[in-house]
């Protein structure tokens, strides 16, 4: 990063089960201050980052999905470490330990928009389809590494062939027409936030689910293949056609934002769709 302020995003909290949707943590008016205390189990990138976008409730007698979110620069905000050291399976370069979070800002830094519209218009969307890209960056590199691993073996045995290729390949066929589709329905929200009504709802929320459930399972299943199919040089840690890191970090991507609770959330909004 060269310029501009690094924003760490205070999401997560702890006893609320990784409900984007819901806060625990409230925000406390304090003459033309608010005060707010979070626990958080994970911040990704909370020590370096210049400045933190915190959800909370409105108020302490809010609903816990009353929520708004909170704009805190580094130095009105004090962090405690929580928890374990970052030290995951993958992800390693996220750093993303726990902290108890205390922030103490002007009342202006309250956003006026509730964090729901902000969730459904921008957070979300923008989320599901930044993660999927991610995932398929990584996923086509593990499968470019397979594919030079079955062109030297082409060239020794002419006849050899490996139908597990032509599956990896059709997955990320198939997740890239899914993520460039649910691009195209959410370019009007992203030009104009205001055009939510008319392009959002349960549908942009269905293909949304969709595109992030299958992007973090079929990327995955692309990494997979390359793995058997590059053999032990692939599951080496290093070395031209190593995807060991690809299998590390892909395997997290159905925990962010849990596919379980994403594949409920569809359940329910299926009855509301027009086929």
């Amino acid at each position: 990063m060269t310029g501009g302020t690094l924003v760490a995003s205070v999401t997560s909290e702890r006893g609320i089960g990784g409900s984007l949707r819901t806060s625990s943590a409230a925000v406390v008016p304090d003459g033309d201050m608010v005060r707010l205390e979070k626990r958080a189990p994970t911040v990704s990138y909370g020590q370096q980052a210049g400045a933190f976008l915190i959800t909370a409730r409105r108020t302490a007698d809010a609903p816990a999905t009353d929520q708004v979110a909170v704009y805190a620069e580094a130095d009105q905000t004090s962090l405690t470490p929580a928890g374990p050291e970052w030290n995951p399976m993958g992800m390693r370069g996220t750093c993303s330990p726990g902290f108890d979070v205390v922030a103490t800002v002007p009342a202006t830094h309250v956003l006026p928009v509730g964090f729901g519209e902000i969730a459904e218009a921008t957070m979300v969307p923008l989320s599901h389809l930044l993660w999927t890209a991610c995932w398929m960056g990584i996923a086509t590199d593990a499968f470019r590494r397979a594919q030079s691993v079955v062109r030297q073996r082409t060239r020794s045995d002419g006849n050899h062939v490996e139908p597990r290729l032509a599956a990896a390949g059709a997955a990320l066929a198939q997740t890239r027409a899914l993520l460039t589709e649910a691009a195209r329905r959410y370019q009007p929200i992203w030009t104009d936030p205001a055009a939510l009504g008319a392009h959002g709802g349960p549908t942009l929320t269905l293909l949304l689910n969709d595109l992030k459930v299958l992007g973090s399972t079929s990327t995955v299943d692309v990494a997979r293949s390359a793995l058997e199919i590059c053999g032990m040089a692939g599951y080496s840690e290093d070395g031209p056609v190593s995807v060991a890191r690809h299998l590390r970090d892909l395997y997290s991507a159905r925990l962010m934002i849990g596919n379980e609770r994403l594949l409920s959330t569809n359940a329910r909004l299926s009855l509301m769709k027009k086929v």
